[in-house]
């Protein structure tokens, strides 16, 4: 009997196959609860959450065809595969997702995704704030450049094996905090979008901000922390903290299964937040 553990050592693909299930199912459920009151009442927000469900699962079907055909599970002819055969010459290492190599496919994915998510939230706006071209423009490009960091990090096998002349290091860590930056002003120009006020025309009385604003941005948020977890190493005391790069040949594992749980979440909760405070949820 397999535990979660064992799977990650010995399996990881398993796990990846049933997220990518999850995710199909979530996403579809959502996709039909949006038009549960009609097609009439999916306003532009709603729409882009659907667009943005919709080229999800076409990712996931990739990512997962991916695992069950050529990284470990069974082959297009049905034989199954050992783990060993992966990357060589007769099954070779195209589609990796979770194994030998990190899938650097999804920062593809959430350039598209995570942008519709953003823009999404920034059409919410109960018309007092409505966004101006040149802010969805902004919101847009940030969104974007901020997946470039993802591949540039995922482009470095391992901190915990990096050469101290290899010239992507410090350009990898530069790119990082400046996306942190770009995030911090992305989370501001939505709030100051999507806020309302207690007393609606009285913009002294309290500032109101939506839950889907809270939602999104804890949970963008846990993108950035994620993967900042793979170069820690630094000790307190008599405690060593250890990244995710220091978890011996299980590293790449773990980083793509919280990537893809972070990724589920983080649509679903915000897709689900706008569906309830338009109404048609909840």
């Amino acid at each position: 009997m397999h535990t979660g553990g064992s799977l990650i050592r010995g399996r990881p693909e398993y796990i990846r196959g049933a997220l990518d299930v999850v995710a199909w199912a979530l996403h579809a459920t959502f996709i039909g609860l949006a038009y549960r009151k009609g097609p009439d009442k999916v306003d532009t927000d709603v729409l882009l959450l659907v667009v943005m469900s919709a080229i999800t699962i076409f990712f996931h079907f990739v990512y997962f065809f991916g695992i069950v055909t050529l990284s470990g599970i069974v082959t297009l002819s049905g034989e199954v595969r050992q783990k060993s055969q992966i990357g060589t010459s007769a099954y070779p290492d195209i589609f990796t997702f979770g194994l030998n190599q990190r899938n650097t496919l999804k920062w593809f994915e959430y350039s598209i995704t995570a942008t519709l998510g953003t823009l999404s939230l920034a059409y919410t706006s109960s018309g007092h704030n409505e966004a101006s071209g040149p802010v969805l423009f902004f919101l847009a490009a940030v969104a974007v450049t901020e997946q470039t960091t993802g591949y540039l990090w995922d482009s470095i096998d391992s901190f915990e094996n990096m050469d101290s002349s290899d010239l992507r290091k410090w350009p990898a860590y530069r790119a990082y905090f400046t996306t942190f930056l770009c995030q911090a002003a992305e989370f501001v120009v939505l709030a100051n979008i999507v806020h309302t006020h207690e007393t609606p025309d009285d913009p002294t009385s309290q500032l109101l901000l939506p839950g889907s604003w809270y939602a999104y941005t804890i949970t963008w948020s846990l993108f950035g922390l994620w993967a900042g977890l793979r170069p820690l190493n630094f000790n307190v005391g008599n405690w060593e903290i250890r990244g995710l790069d220091w978890l011996d040949d299980n590293g790449v594992q773990v980083s793509e299964i919280g990537y893809s749980i972070l990724s589920t979440t983080a649509k679903i909760s915000l897709f689900g937040t706008i569906l309830q405070e338009k109404g048609i949820i909840g």
